[in-house]
């Protein structure tokens, strides 16, 4: 265990990523986080996660089973199969539909829609929240609550397919191939892909339009029959907040915070599903961006937050200034800028072959919060500094 402050808190020096403004890193957006974990037959002892209730039970290989009701595969789970061979049969044109039922976050863009349905120019964001929504992937497309996305496309360059839909609206689903063969070979960290759905409404090419944006991240929960054998699983990772509509200040800005990734260490309990929480008041060397918010203990059942933690109201606090997502470093007459919104509740999910991630999303009208942790003995971003947070003994 690393050392615990008996009082607030302390940073260590920490390098980050910058992140830009929201609307304009939807696509793509893969938050970088430095594993961690222990290693097998590290302590804690052996446990039999079978008898604990943490991870959800295995689903049986890969399209072996079928929903009654809409005849697709039901969603695997980490011993079903592994994340080339899913990727790989969700975009062959002749597979298989599969059910999915993710937790995204939620937010509403005003902006102009060109061919296609991509906006074109500025944006803002007037309003946030979450939602959890049943997919169906497959076929090289995606069906989200009835509504479908196909023609499936490479996206100008980005790591990415894109998909068009009916009758007004996209969808994009980002990988990164050569990081899923790397992983195939080296167990490396990343095992969910982003999914970026934008429903346009009263769209007039080149006119106003408001987007319903939902980005989610889907891909195999952790079963109890790959689930780890140790007890404690320590975890590394981003905690990342997004807030403000967006709007021009002047010339001195938009009204948009979001942080530049503070990374904190947990740790999880595979018997009884609690993963520690945190006090986080980090402010970036670079653009004296700070974010402020506590993390509350939570508990998973089945590889999902239980009840009571997903309806944890989290407050989260962003301080900057108003050209801070520029990449400028503040001005002396930069104009300073606050946020605080509420989180309506939390959704997360353990991910992964032995729980290599845990993805958490939390949404309010007013800003979204993303926590992203994997477990540090995959040790991909190995290098890369610890803020020393920790919740009090």
């Amino acid at each position: 265990m690393p050392h615990r402050p008996p009082t607030a808190c302390r940073a260590t020096p920490l390098r980050t990523r910058f992140l830009p403004w929201l609307p304009a890193c939807f696509l793509g957006l893969a938050l970088a986080a430095y594993g961690a974990g222990n290693t097998p037959g590290s302590g804690g002892g052996a446990v039999d996660p079978r008898t604990t209730g943490t991870f959800i039970a295995p689903a049986g290989p890969l399209c072996a089973k079928r929903n009654t009701s809409s005849h697709n595969c039901i969603q695997p789970t980490s011993s079903s199969t592994n994340e080339l061979a899913l990727f790989e049969a969700i975009t062959d044109p002749g597979g298989s539909m599969i059910d999915f039922d993710s937790p995204g976050f939620i937010a509403n863009v005003l902006g102009a829609v060109g061919e296609g349905g991509r906006t074109n120019g500025p944006t803002t964001t007037p309003s946030y929240g979450m939602a959890r929504r049943h997919v169906q992937a497959g076929r090289n497309s995606f069906i989200v609550n009835g509504r479908h996305y196909g023609d499936g496309e490479p996206d100008r360059g980005m790591p990415s397919i894109h998909y068009k839909g009916h009758p007004s609206g996209n969808a994009s689903f980002s990988f990164r191939e050569r990081d899923l063969h790397e992983r195939q070979e080296g167990h490396k960290a990343d095992v969910a892909w982003s999914f970026l759905l934008a429903e346009f409404q009263d769209v007039t090419r080149g006119g106003p339009s408001m987007a319903a944006t939902w980005y989610a991240k889907f891909g195999l929960l952790t079963d109890y029959a790959d689930a780890p054998t140790v007890r404690k699983v320590r975890y590394v990772g981003y905690v990342t907040a997004f807030s403000g509509t967006g709007e021009q200040l002047g010339e001195r800005g938009r009204d948009a915070l979001g942080t530049a990734g503070a990374i904190y260490e947990t740790e999880l309990d595979t018997v009884t599903g609690r993963l520690a929480g945190a006090r986080i008041d980090y402010t970036s060397p670079k653009n004296q961006m700070r974010t402020r918010l506590e993390l509350p203990d939570l508990e998973f059942r089945n590889s999902r937050l239980n009840g009571a933690s997903r309806e944890q109201r989290i407050t989260v606090h962003n301080e900057g200034f108003a050209d801070a997502l520029s990449g400028k470093e503040p001005q002396p007459d930069s104009l300073r800028i606050q946020h605080s919104f509420t989180l309506d509740g939390l959704e997360g999910e353990i991910m992964g072959k032995q729980a290599a991630a845990i993805h958490l999303v939390g949404g309010g009208p007013k800003g979204i919060l993303r926590v992203r942790l994997v477990r540090r003995d995959l040790g991909r971003y190995a290098g890369m500094d610890i803020l020393d947070y920790w919740s009090d003994p």
